[in-house]
């Protein structure tokens, strides 16, 4: 109860402490590593009062979903869990074991435990989908499934959630070629309109993609030296994120965290799906059906437990977190959709849930995203939706909207001197392929941008130049490692070829013009670079005296790098994995860069970063070259 009270009156803060206080104590004590309830089962009514405290247990941990407490995956140290006090149950479903100690009434309840697997569901986990099946059979008691426990408050939900009409009433059904669609739709033949909708996706001549899928069945398509080994692992779901592999079973769960400290990001990034553009590519490179009927299994996998939220989307273990949203929809699923398009594997229903899906995918991103390096992600996700599905009847709006923010982003994200505002080289150039991403998607779509949103752009390149270090990297800034330069310079030039300078470092002085300075002072950055010229055995020194920055900062105000005679001499301690370890907290410190610390004490602007002075220049700074 004062759980539920903290979370209607807002004070989620309360919430999230008595769950990490009292809940993860109270599991320790009341549940044994093998899942038995020891305190409950040596009461009179073992099942009844067993089951009945693991519905409380599964509601706190619904309620935790909602806090970014995720009791599902606690583990107490004495190894016990509430999967393993669930999964305690199992054998008697199935008949393996027989409950030893009866119940005074005689009655065996399933009414709990049902109850307690649909809260489980409810996470999308889908793992005890067949055990609520069982439960009608078990026991003496008559058990109604349908009309006794899927009316719960907490009823299981499968995506896609946008219905079939929901749909049909999104599309304009007046689109040239969507004659079929619109005749089945008024007649209410919802069948018969998918099936319509989904010829006209595989036909539909007024588009294109940055390759043309119709080329799927040329000879030239097949290669016959294509490699399959990298993906034979991801074929038999041995995959992860963040560099840390999992073996799934036959049906993946993308709500687990395989990482052994739960790093909160793995569960995050592995909802990106970038194995599906590489599917896509062996299909097209083999033409063998396996690759496409394995995406369509992993794709309706992951909208069956991952549907829409009805809210922002960023807690822990959250699948629709909004930067994976943005990265879903700016290139990996649109590549795999085209690649995948030819297969007879790509049924026509399964195409159907992939425009649902792009459809909330698009609501989403239009009512929640972020800002910084977030916000180019979400926009360029956004506005390929728009592009790539026209016939939605909000699909212009929001391509505009998207096109619009991100146009505007080129003065509100980067100051002037050309650097981005988090301040982080590795972000800089995120927040670089985003925004060319959008310029190559209306390129390919003839969309009209403004007749200087490339333009405009031009100083986010020259960035790479002025802070070029000697062995051809970026310096470690922030939350950014020693990144390659001279690949961004060459794209640069590309864009810009009157930069002939860009042409110079890029090719490592072979081609174009050294550039006219060397040493160069980047007032709103705060960054000093001085050099004694461009080759790689020049000296160097990279010097910081900027502000905090908004995101992915460190404490390293007056810190210097050194790089002289083809080597770093004094460097800095990087980043890390963004978790709450001692190593991350280390590499944030003032202690892991070259300062000088006062009575060795660290700085602390993070305590002051509700400051904006703190966070931004807001004009540049008066320091001069001394």
């Amino acid at each position: 109860m004062r759980l539920v009270y903290s979370i209607f009156t807002g004070k989620n803060g309360e919430a999230r402490n008595q769950l990490e206080k009292v809940t993860k104590r109270r599991l320790d004590s009341q549940l044994d590593a093998d899942g038995l309830q020891p305190l409950e089962y040596e009461r009179t009514r073992p099942w009844h009062y067993c089951s009945e405290n693991l519905i409380w247990f599964a509601q706190m941990g619904v309620i935790g979903e909602r806090v970014g407490v995720n009791l599902w995956e606690y583990v107490t140290p004495k190894g016990a869990s509430i999967r393993k006090a669930i999964e305690w149950f199992f054998p008697y479903l199935d008949g393996v074991k027989t409950f030893e100690k009866s119940d005074v009434t005689g009655v065996v309840e399933t009414k709990n435990l049902a109850k307690v697997l649909l809260l489980c569901n409810r996470m999308n986990t889908l793992r005890y989908k067949d055990e609520l099946g069982k439960l009608m059979a078990y026991g003496n008691e008559k058990f109604d499934l349908q009309t006794s426990v899927w009316q719960l408050t907490f009823p299981i939900i499968y995506g896609p959630v946008l219905s079939d009409g929901d749909l049909f009433d999104e599309l304009n059904l007046d689109f040239p070629g969507m004659e079929e669609v619109k005749k089945a739709v008024a007649e209410k033949d919802y069948d018969r309109a998918r099936k319509a909708l989904a010829a006209y996706l595989r036909t539909r001549s007024n588009h294109e993609w940055f390759f043309d899928w119709n080329d799927f069945n040329k000879p030239e398509t097949r290669k016959a030296d294509y490699d399959r080994s990298e993906l034979e692992p991801v074929m038999r779901h041995y995959f992860g994120a963040c560099s840390i592999p999992m073996q799934f079973g036959d049906t993946i769960d993308w709500s687990v965290n395989a990482s052994e400290i739960k790093y909160q990001e793995w569960t995050w990034q592995l909802s990106r799906h970038p194995y599906w553009g590489q599917m896509g590519e062996a299909y097209w490179a083999t033409g063998d059906e396996q690759y496409a009927q394995e995406w369509v299994k992993q794709f309706r996998s992951w909208q069956e437990q991952c549907p829409t939220p009805d809210h922002e989307g960023s807690p822990l273990y959250s699948r629709w977190r909004t930067l994976e949203r943005g990265i879903r929809t700016s290139g990996v699923w649109f590549n795999a959709f085209y690649r995948f398009l030819p297969s007879p594997a790509f049924d026509d229903e399964s195409m159907v849930w992939f425009m649902k899906s792009c459809y909330e995918h698009a609501v989403h991103l239009r009512k929640h995203h972020k800002k910084g390096n977030w916000l180019t992600h979400e926009m360029n996700g956004l506005f390929n939706i728009g592009q790539v599905f026209p016939e939605f009847k909000q699909s212009a709006a929001w391509s505009q909207y998207a096109a619009d923010k991100l146009y505007r982003e080129q003065t509100e994200q980067f100051y002037p001197d050309g650097s981005q505002k988090e301040l982080a080289p590795g972000y800089h150039g995120v927040c670089l392929v985003y925004i060319n991403g959008l310029y190559n998607s209306a390129n390919l779509f003839g969309y009209k941008l403004p007749d200087n949103y490339l333009t405009d752009i031009e100083p986010f390149y020259e960035y790479y130049q002025k802070i070029l270090m000697p062995d051809g990297c970026t310096p470690a800034m922030n939350d950014a490692g020693w990144n390659e330069s001279r690949e961004s310079l060459a794209k640069g030039f590309k864009l810009f070829p009157q930069r002939t300078d860009f042409q110079y470092l890029a090719t490592e002085g072979k081609e174009g013009v050294k550039p006219a300075y060397t040493s160069v002072w980047m007032p709103w950055a705060g960054w000093y670079m001085m050099r004694s010229g461009w080759g790689p055995e020049d000296l160097y020194a990279h010097f910081e005296v900027g502000p905090f920055s908004p995101a992915h900062s460190h404490e390293d105000k007056l810190s210097f790098m050194i790089h002289a005679f083809g080597k770093r001499l004094l460097t800095e301690g990087g980043t890390y994995d963004y978790d709450t370890s001692q190593w991350r907290k280390y590499v944030l410190s003032a202690r892991a860069h070259n300062l000088s610390r006062v009575d060795g004490k660290d700085q602390s602007r993070r305590s002051i970063r509700g400051n904006d002075l703190i966070l931004h220049s807001h004009e540049p700074m008066p320091n001069r070259w001394i």
